[in-house]
C-alpha cells in the first residue's frame, strides 16, 4: 500500500497520488483502485476547502478576548495621562481644560460596553451561547470607542491647544491607536474598527489647526502632516496583512479539510463484521434450535 501525505497539503498529496497511479499502471488491482479513491477524495477536499474551520474561528475569538481587556485598559489610562498633561502644563484658556476632562469622560463612557462584553465572555456565557454574535457586537462597540478616543485632539485643539502639545497628543493617540489595532489582529474587522476609527477621528484636526491659524500654511507643515497620516494608513494596511497571517496560522493548526477528510473517510460498519449483529444472530440461532 502506498502511503498518502497529510491533508494539510492536499495539492501535493493529489500530485503524489497521480504519480503513483502512473507508476502502478492499470493492472495494479486493489492498490490501483484504492489510490484512485484517494485521488478522488483529495480532489473533492481541494474543491470544498472554503474558509476556516469552526475550531480555528473559536480560537481566534478567544485570543481576541484575552488581548482586548488589557488593550482597552491601557488606552483608558493613556487618555487620563494625556488629559492630566494638558491640564497641568499646557497654557491656554479654561475651556481647553474642560475639553480635556470631557474627553476623558467620553472615553470612560465608551469603554463600558466593550468591557461588559469582555467580562461576559470570560464568565463563559458567550462561549456557550453565541460566540460569533459576541464578536460582531464587540467589534461594533470597539469602533465607537476608537472614534471617541481619537477625537480628543480635535476637542482640545478647537479650544486653543498649543502647537507643541497638539503634536505630542496627536502622535501619541495615533501611535496608541495603531498598537491597539495590532493587539486585536486576531480578528481583522476588530483591528480595522479600532485602527481606522482612531485614524479618521484625527483626520479633521490638521484642517482645524490650519483654519484657526495655529499652524502656518506652509509646504513644510503640509508635507509633514501628510506624511504622518499616510504613514499611519500604511501601518493600518500592514496590520490588516498581519491579521490575515494570524487567521492563516489558526487555520493551519485547525484545518477544515482535515475534519472533512475524517468525515468522508469514515465508512459505515458492514453487518458481516458487526460484533453486535453477530451476537444477535447467534442468540437467535440458539433460540430456534432450542
Amino acid at each position: 500500500m502506498v502511503a498518502v501525505k497529510s491533508d494539510r497539503e492536499p495539492d501535493q498529496s493529489a500530485q503524489d497520488l497521480r504519480e503513483a497511479l502512473r507508476a502502478l499502471g492499470d493492472d495494479a488491482g486493489i492498490d490501483s483502485d484504492h489510490l484512485r479513491n484517494k485521488l478522488a477524495l483529495s480532489e473533492r477536499l481541494i474543491a470544498a476547502d472554503k474558509g476556516a474551520s469552526r475550531t480555528a474561528l473559536l480560537t481566534q475569538i478567544d485570543t481576541l478576548a484575552r488581548h482586548g481587556r488589557i488593550t482597552l485598559g491601557l488606552l483608558l489610562l493613556l487618555s487620563v495621562f494625556l488629559a492630566w498633561l494638558v491640564v497641568m502644563f499646557a497654557p491656554g484658556p479654561k475651556t481647553m481644560i474642560n475639553a480635556a476632562l470631557l474627553w476623558v469622560i467620553g472615553v470612560a463612557g465608551a469603554i463600558i460596553m466593550p468591557s461588559l462584553l469582555l467580562h461576559r465572555y470570560h464568565q463563559g456565557g458567550a462561549i456557550l451561547r453565541k460566540p460569533f454574535t459576541w464578536r460582531s457586537r464587540y467589534t461594533a462597540y470597539l469602533s465607537v470607542f476608537g472614534f471617541v478616543f481619537g477625537s480628543g485632539l480635535l476637542l482640545m485643539a478647537s479650544k486653543g491647544l498649543p502647537v507643541f502639545y497638539a503634536i505630542l497628543v496627536g502622535s501619541t493617540i495615533l501611535l496608541s491607536g495603531l498598537i491597539g489595532a495590532y493587539a486585536h489582529r486576531a480578528h481583522r474587522s476588530a483591528a480595522a474598527a479600532l485602527g481606522f476609527s482612531v485614524w479618521f477621528a484625527l483626520l479633521p484636526t490638521p484642517i482645524l489647526l490650519f483654519a484657526n491659524g495655529t499652524l502656518p500654511m506652509t509646504q513644510i507643515w503640509l508635507g509633514s502632516i501628510t506624511l504622518v497620516f499616510m504613514a499611519g494608513l500604511g501601518v493600518l494596511a500592514l496590520i490588516w496583512q498581519w491579521a490575515r497571517i494570524s487567521a492563516a496560522t489558526a487555520l493551519y493548526f485547525y484545518p477544515r479539510r482535515e475534519q472533512r477528510h475524517i468525515k468522508e473517510e469514515r465508512k459505515p460498519a458492514s453487518q458481516a463484521y458487526n460484533p453486535y449483529r453477530l451476537k444477535s444472530l447467534a442468540n437467535k440461532d440458539a433460540e430456534d434450535s432450542a
